[in-house]
């Protein structure tokens, strides 16, 4: 008695409800019924919802059969019944054809029961069972490509009729159709959560840190609520231009490499398809900022965004960066401002200045200026201009300094001599030149960002920030850090550069000239400066200082 398998195959859910399986498993019931043969439990294989068209069968039901008969574990003579040649194949003929001889050849007797009664094709199959089996293969194809275009052809005419009437009543997770006005409308929980995100990232609230703030205060997501929100769906989502109403076509391509399809955008955008969500300005600000900048940040921001300065701090005496330096726990421990060059022993005197000191007077300053008048004098296309031309000239000089660097190391590496001290000096002077062109190019980066997004008019962003120096006294650690982070934004927006002199070196142009006087100097976007002299624990004084060109 020989073995038989059977396979059954259906291209959509669809036809799972309907008569497809019971039509096929009857059929193939009574063939091996009638023709006495030994089907066991394992012998049945399925794929149910698996298109033949693109032989996606090939890598689940059908491909693990034929696993078997590879691995020697299907005697040589057993049966493959099907109900139709097309249920193992709708690929090209070529491709169909060339897996049924492999299955002949290697011993399977493939019996099709409802092309002109049952056709047994096996190795000793006749001229007219194999030219039945080829129509068979041919007519499969056929059919499949004729659905496909048809689909295709209706999808296009629904992309095109886009502007009047939704092309179908699946639509973003923030919107539900409505079928009786055949109309997508917002769901409002949903629109909130959005605004909250958008609200956080203008702020400067990064990824991780809005993930935790919707999974933490009763946000659910919008897929999977008891997996909450990742990442990435807050990435989506502050990118998806439907929320401001676009709708962007696609269509499906197959990748014959791969065996794959992707989808592809088919055509431009349709405006006001759907509802808007969000503010358009907001949208537009916050889809600009870019939170992976170039060159990477250095150091962690930490739980408490330990730094509102981050890459506007220079030191007054050398014009280097200002490096933030934890020094720990005690007494002499803490967080504190220093040179970057006296940090490597170079050129500059290393006097540090306690972080929390240099936030409390920058802050007590900012807090009494006018700071929409500073926003409004701000010329924003021109800054933008010059500071896109100093980008171009930093990154050309970094990439050079890079180069060189590398050929150095290069002939280091070949040659088995000592390095001579001057090489080793270039090479030192290349990597400071380097680290310094990088801390550069992240400052004008940044700068960048902040002006070219949309923002408030002046006065409502002063008054914003007013606002938030207040909220932040008694607030908790999680609110604290939320609002550090608005103001970390809004300062970087109006204050170009900060810089900070400790004591130690008298000055004599300044007001005090005495050795032991800090002085932090603010320069503003619009030119403006300004001299703060710390008076006191907490108190400051500010002077006006010559106004010099916004791009210095």
């Amino acid at each position: 008695m020989a073995n038989a398998y059977t396979y059954i195959r259906f291209s959509t859910p669809d036809q799972q409800r309907g008569d497809s399986l019971r039509r096929q498993t009857e059929v193939i019931d009574h063939f091996v019924s009638e023709n006495n043969l030994t089907l066991t439990e394992s012998a049945a294989f399925q794929d149910l919802g698996v298109s033949g068209y693109r032989g996606a069968n090939l890598k689940s039901g059908l491909g693990k059969f034929i696993a078997e008969v590879n691995a020697g574990q299907v005697p040589k003579g057993s049966y493959l019944i099907v109900e139709s040649l097309d249920r193992l194949s709708r690929q090209k003929v070529m491709d169909a054809l060339t897996l049924l001889v492999t299955l002949i050849e290697k011993g399977i007797k493939v019996v099709s029961l409802s092309d002109a009664g049952p056709q047994i094709l096996d190795k000793d199959a006749g001229l007219p069972s194999l030219v039945i089996a080829l129509s068979t293969m041919h007519r499969a194809n056929n059919e499949s490509d004729m659905k496909s275009q048809r689909l295709r052809a209706a999808w296009a005419i629904k992309r095109k009729n886009a502007q009047n009437a939704p092309v179908s009543s699946r639509g973003p997770e923030w919107l539900k159709f409505n079928s009786t006005t055949r109309a997508f409308e917002l769901i409002p929980e949903r629109v909130a959560t959005i605004t909250k995100i958008f609200e956080l990232a203008d702020d400067g609230v990064g990824r991780g840190r809005t993930v935790k703030y919707l999974n933490k205060n009763g946000h659910p997501s919008f897929r999977s609520p008891s997996q909450g929100w990742q990442s990435s769906s807050v990435t989506k989502l502050l990118k998806n231009r439907a929320l401001i109403g676009y709708y962007q076509p696609f269509r499906l391509e197959y990748d014959e490499q791969t065996g794959t399809k992707h989808r592809v955008p088919d055509g431009d955008e349709v405006a006001d398809y759907y509802p808007v969500a969000i503010d358009a300005n907001l949208f537009r600000r916050v889809s600009t900022k870019k939170y992976t900048p170039a060159v990477p940040l250095r150091g962690r921001q930490g739980e408490s965004l330990s730094n509102l300065f981050t890459a506007m701090v220079y030191c007054k005496w050398c014009g280097a960066p200002m490096s933030f330096t934890n020094k720990g726990p005690g007494s002499k421990g803490g967080t504190y401002l220093v040179c970057s060059k006296a940090r490597r022993g170079k050129d500059c005197a290393y006097r540090s200045w306690r972080y929390d000191d240099a936030e409390m007077y920058i802050l007590a300053a900012l807090r009494g200026l006018d700071i929409g008048a500073i926003l409004t004098g701000i010329d924003i296309d021109g800054r933008l201009r010059e500071i896109r031309n100093e980008i171009a000239q930093v990154a050309a000089q970094l990439d050079s300094d890079e180069k060189k660097l590398a050929r150095y190391e290069d002939e280091l590496i070949k040659n088995d001599d000592v390095p001579s001290r001057a090489i080793l000096k270039l090479i030192k002077r290349l990597e400071e030149s380097i680290d310094e062109g990088q801390e550069t190019l992240r400052r004008l980066q940044s700068e960048e960002v902040n002006l070219d997004a949309p923002t408030e008019d002046a006065k409502t962003f002063g008054e914003k920030l007013l606002n938030l120096y207040e909220e932040m006294e008694g607030a908790d650690s999680e609110q604290r850090y939320l609002i550090r982070v608005r103001l970390r934004d809004r300062i970087s927006r109006i204050v170009g550069k900060i810089e900070l002199q400790p004591v130690g070196r008298s000055d004599p142009d300044m007001i005090d000239n005495s050795p032991k006087q800090k002085k932090i100097f603010l320069s503003f976007r619009n030119g403006k400066r300004k001299l703060v002299l710390p008076i006191g624990r907490n108190g400051v004084h500010t002077v006006d200082l010559p106004d010099r060109d916004a791009s210095e």
